[in-house]
């Protein structure tokens, strides 16, 4: 009868409690297992990142900067490849981030939920005087550049004296992390 009255009494409180901490313990070591896959794939993207040579790191960085980097832009487009097709580029804007990624926010209607996207878009505009062959030029530049470019508006005026005035504006995109 005691041992029986101290089962109830206390070791079936014990084994309910023991059997929760045992539920605790088994999901800490899925934890854990996880934990250590997880440790695997990153040492392996470590190693292949590594393996990358860093004139190709510094090629996918042009690619898709993970920066928002305006200054450099204009640079690239202006003294990189307008310069050397001796063209003058003038007028020359930006967006800002945040007025792109407002602009680009996808209508929320009907409370449908909004998906942030893993890319941002930044707009340059410029103006440009030019023959229309050269003004060609430039564009197959713009588009053998390294850095990705959409050129979303273009508009063009003749001039008297045989050139035309081109309006270009140029998307391009930063991965967001």
């Amino acid at each position: 009868i005691l041992a029986g009255g101290i089962y109830f009494t206390f070791t079936s409180n014990r084994l309910t409690e023991l059997k929760a901490i045992q539920t605790v313990n088994d999901q800490y070591q899925e934890a854990i297992k996880n934990s250590e896959n997880l440790i695997k794939v990153r040492d392996e993207v470590n190693a292949k990142y590594s393996s990358i040579s860093i004139e190709d790191r510094e090629r996918l960085n042009k690619l898709l900067p993970s920066t928002v980097d305006n200054v450099r832009l204009i640079i690239d487009v202006k003294d990189n490849i307008a310069s050397k097709h001796g063209l003058l580029l003038k007028g020359i804007k930006t967006t800002s981030p945040e007025a792109t990624m407002a602009l680009n926010a996808p209508a929320n209607r009907g409370g449908a939920p909004s998906t942030p996207s893993s890319y941002g878009t930044v707009t340059l505009s410029f103006d440009v005087t030019t023959t229309y062959e050269t003004f060609l030029s430039f564009l197959n530049d713009l588009e053998s550049s390294l850095r990705i470019m959409d050129v979303s508006k273009l508009s063009v005026k003749s001039n008297p004296n045989g050139q035309y005035d081109f309006s270009v504006e140029i998307k391009t995109y930063w991965l967001k992390e």
